[in-house]
């Protein structure tokens, strides 16, 4: 007989807590015309994350709509939390936009928090047989947490059951809010039992089970100044009870059946996608159509080969061009290894000018390379897109050419776009920003990289080789290169 498969899950996603810590956690991302962008940024990532890793059945995302029923229990509800940053207010539309083109139902009732819709929703789910996975850092939705409702808090990565509860506040999920009711909360401004601590309030729930029992024998409990507290402030320590208590009968427009997970609307999603200018979120999601491959990079060793591609940059009004660099040494004085240039779509070539090592075919010397290209950089007429304009600017000119005619710098572009993109090189932008496939070593008719070996000084005295003493003279010393890729046959 074959084991039972596992029921369905529903993932209820408590929206207003993640909005806020991918607005915290992340630096301020706006678009070009200013809309903010930094929490829809780490929003959607953390959906791509759950939708990928986690595959879910069911699935919903959860806000809060005006102010609870809490407030009018206690004025000081949440009244210590400063207003919203209006940076972040503007987001919460663009969210509730994002869900709606990944097809992800959005509950919200007026007057009811985001904790009460998702105690409603799984009180209904279990009813139908469903697993529940509450995905939050909240700890007072931990109250719900049994065999087959969950806790997920993304950020950390963590799976809550009732023994990773218990491992954490000392009590049962049960408990928990009696536990508050105790200790308190100051996220919320729940007032709880002055003088009555984490630990306190463990002792006393592990020893008499509830809050009511703790309250009916206050006379009992160990020490003068706690019985006073529990005596004085039992009805502080009821009412905190009934803030923090989730309600499971809200009436929702919306049942459990509608909850199933559908396929996003990709042509909505690229859309806005696009509007807030978040390329790297839209490739993932709604990638473009991959422009017409155009013929591989030349491997330029030849000055005809140079020359033809300076000729076709001529005529096509545009030159991209970036600098190879020894990764060893620092501008101004760092040698070049080779620069890519690329005259038009699918006319492109690698020039190697500082490659040295066993078997390099013959380069172009990089001098007769800088006179052939100082016209072209020079001209202002000719549009030029060079990536790291600040690097290349810095060397070039040490190297005594003038450069006029710059248009763009991709890697500045890319910092502005995504300053948390991991990499702005050329290589990461192209594997980030096209659809086509970038492959992360060469192959056949690509250019490597080559690198010299960091200990690439034999001295005088011919002891093995090691770094030349920083500051010291060259004199004697004998330069070797060691390479890390195979030139590409």
């Amino acid at each position: 007989m074959s084991p039972p498969s596992a029921p369905p899950r529903l993932f209820l996603v408590d929206a207003p807590g993640f909005v806020f810590r991918a607005f915290h956690a992340l630096p301020p991302l706006s678009a070009s015309d200013g809309t903010p962008t930094g929490a829809v940024h780490g929003f959607c990532n953390m959906l791509l994350k759950l939708l990928d890793e986690q595959r879910p059945e069911y699935l919903a995302a959860v806000f809060d709509r005006g102010p609870s029923f809490r407030e009018a229990l206690y004025a000081g509800y949440k009244a210590q939390r400063p207003p919203t940053p209006p940076e972040l207010s503007a987001q919460f539309p663009l969210v509730r936009e994002l869900l709606t083109a990944f097809r992800v139902p959005v509950i919200e009732a007026e007057g009811l928090e985001a904790d009460d819709l998702i105690a409603t929703l799984t009180r209904q789910a279990r009813a139908r047989g469903l697993d529940v996975v509450i995905v939050s850092s909240d700890k007072d939705l931990m109250q719900l947490v049994d065999e087959h409702v969950r806790l997920f808090d993304t950020m950390k990565d963590k799976l809550y059951g009732t023994e990773q509860v218990v491992e954490r506040y000392g009590v049962a999920p049960a408990q928990l809010g009696d536990w508050l009711a105790l200790v308190g909360d100051t996220s919320d401004n729940i007032p709880g039992v002055p003088g009555v601590g984490a630990k306190t309030a463990t002792k006393l729930l592990a020893q008499w089970g509830s809050l009511e029992r703790v309250l009916g024998a206050a006379e009992q409990v160990a020490g003068a100044k706690l019985q006073q507290s529990l005596r004085e402030h039992a009805e502080l320590a009821r009412l905190s009870r009934r803030l923090v208590a989730l309600r499971d009968d809200c009436t929702l427009e919306q049942g459990v059946d509608a909850l199933q997970r559908q396929s996003p609307d990709t042509d909505r999603l690229g859309a806005l996608l696009d509007r807030l200018e978040l390329g790297r979120l839209r490739q993932r999601v709604a990638p473009t159509a991959a422009a017409p491959a155009g013929a591989p990079p030349t491997l330029v060793l030849t000055r005809a080969q140079l020359d033809a591609l300076l000729v076709r940059a001529r005529a096509s009004g545009r030159l991209a061009l970036s600098l190879d660099l020894d990764p060893a040494q620092r501008p101004p004085h760092a040698q070049v290894l080779g620069l890519g240039l690329c005259a038009d779509h699918g006319v492109a070539g690698y020039v190697p000018v500082g490659y040295l090592f066993l078997g390099a075919p013959r380069q172009l010397p990089w001098a007769e390379v800088l006179a052939a290209l100082a016209p072209l950089l020079a001209d202002p007429g000719l549009i030029k897109y060079v990536h790291d304009l600040k690097l290349a600017t810095v060397v070039l000119g040490h190297a005594g050419l003038r450069l006029a005619g710059f248009a763009d710098d991709p890697m500045l572009a890319s910092y502005l776009l995504d300053p948390s993109r991991g990499s702005h090189d050329l290589g990461a932008l192209a594997r980030c920003t096209s659809a086509r496939s970038w492959p992360r070593r060469p192959r056949p008719g690509v250019v490597a990289r080559w690198r010299p070996s960091r200990r690439c000084w034999r001295p005088p005295d011919g002891a093995p080789r090691r770094r030349r003493p920083p500051g010291s003279s060259p004199s004697g010393w004998t330069r070797h290169w060691r390479a890390t890729r195979r030139w590409p046959g």
